[in-house]
């Protein structure tokens, strides 16, 4: 009864620390990007925000696993937890594995028209159009894939929630 008991406590460490993980790197990559395009300008700003993007969507991604695996150790196939989990699971994977690598394509055809620019960065631009007008498009589907992640996440973290 006791290893049961040991099972379950790891079990809910690993959807507690995996949603934390996933939360807070997506608010911290969130918070620090106005504050970096402001400080650095975009010339500077755009090609740092692009490697930061690459290792953000690779923590997120194992962190996704972590809190889906620990989901189907736990509950059934069929169970609402389950299903929360499997879709920021999706979403995550959509992103990190299709619409960024897409995203980061683009962003870096883009960075030539960019240069000179600076006077011309605002944070809700970048926050819309990403880059520029040629990078809207995947900027806005990368940000679409995010919300579908962490509205997931959140509803995971419900489902989990009501089962205690």
């Amino acid at each position: 009864m006791a290893i049961c008991d040991s099972v379950a406590c790891c079990i809910t460490a690993c959807y507690s620390v995996s949603q934390c993980l996933i939360v807070l790197g997506t608010a911290a990559f969130a918070a620090q990007s106005p504050a970096l395009l402001k400080h650095m300008g975009r010339d500077k700003f755009v090609p740092v925000q692009m490697r930061l993007t690459k290792v953000l969507f690779a923590t997120l991604e194992a962190m996704l696993v972590v809190m889906a695996a620990a989901t189907m150790m736990h509950s059934a196939i069929t169970s609402r937890s389950f299903v929360t989990a499997c879709v920021a699971l999706a979403a995550g994977a959509a992103n990190k594995y299709w619409v960024v690598p897409l995203a980061l394509k683009q962003g870096a055809l883009s960075i030539t028209d960019i240069k000179g620019k600076n006077a011309h960065a605002s944070v809700a631009g970048f926050a819309s159009a990403g880059a520029g007008n040629k990078t809207r498009q995947r900027h806005r589907m990368v940000v679409v894939f995010v919300v579908i992640m962490l509205v997931g996440t959140a509803a995971h973290g419900l489902a989990i929630l009501s089962l205690l």
